[in-house]
């Protein structure tokens, strides 16, 4: 049975107004995740400018008495101290946290892409059903002006200005843990919390490599791939 085109645009409607629905769940958990960058950060900031002010209002002898009252966990090259270890697990759920805000956001930046591929060739069907150019938005207006990086006359999207500054802070704080971690940690802890986040910056990096090349076949589909059987002329 051939439907008529009324009900094949009837249809195809419906399965769109799924399909924007759960585009819309996956906007809300992308914009939850980097909402929570800023906080991360500025907690992270908190905690050390307050261990910072407790050292210069307690002063380093006082500190230095402490420390050796504290319980020294043994290993093979030497022992950490509670704080060194307590100060480890802090830095490594800081950076566990930046990889899976991260990893979170490019899932769903990715499904927002796959399902918004699907939405672009739902429109040019119905299109093309209705002999007419009804629907536009994923087919010119959110590719061009909501989710590309640039637009005329502007250098870059809002909404990417906005994960620019969110990783860049990002960037800057795990770069000063780096730093700073030999210092912190020990010459035990310290390799460990370099390696940790080193893998997790070496891992994360190739899949947003393999997002990219999958996005630009995505992409290709977009353009050229064609829903639906072609109408005959009775």
């Amino acid at each position: 049975m051939i439907m008529n085109p009324k009900d094949e645009i009837d249809v195809l409607l419906k399965e769109y107004a799924l399909l924007r629905a759960e585009i819309q769940t996956y906007i809300a958990l992308f914009h939850r995740y980097t909402n929570m960058l800023p906080v991360i950060m500025s907690t992270a900031v908190a905690i050390g400018v307050s261990i910072l002010l407790t050292l210069i209002r307690v002063g380093t002898d006082h500190i230095i008495e402490r420390m050796k009252s504290l319980i020294l966990f043994s290993f093979a090259m030497g022992t950490v101290s509670a704080l060194q270890l307590f100060a480890f697990l802090i830095f490594i759920l800081i950076i566990t946290s930046f990889l899976f805000t991260i990893a979170a956001s490019l899932g769903y930046i990715h499904n927002l892409e796959v399902l918004a591929v699907r939405c672009r060739q739902i429109e040019e069907e119905v299109n093309r059903l209705s002999g007419r150019q009804l629907m536009n938005w994923e087919i010119k207006i959110s590719p061009n002006l909501i989710r590309s990086t640039s637009v005329k006359g502007l250098w870059v999207m809002p909404s990417t200005m906005r994960l620019i500054w969110n990783f860049l802070g990002m960037v800057f704080l795990v770069i000063f843990m780096l730093a700073v971690s030999n210092l912190v940690l020990g010459a035990i802890l310290a390799p460990l919390f370099q390696a940790y986040t080193g893998v997790g910056i070496v891992f994360q990096g190739s899949q947003y490599l393999l997002y990219r090349r999958e996005l630009v076949v995505l992409r290709g589909i977009a353009e050229s791939m064609k829903i639906g059987p072609k109408i005959e002329e009775v």
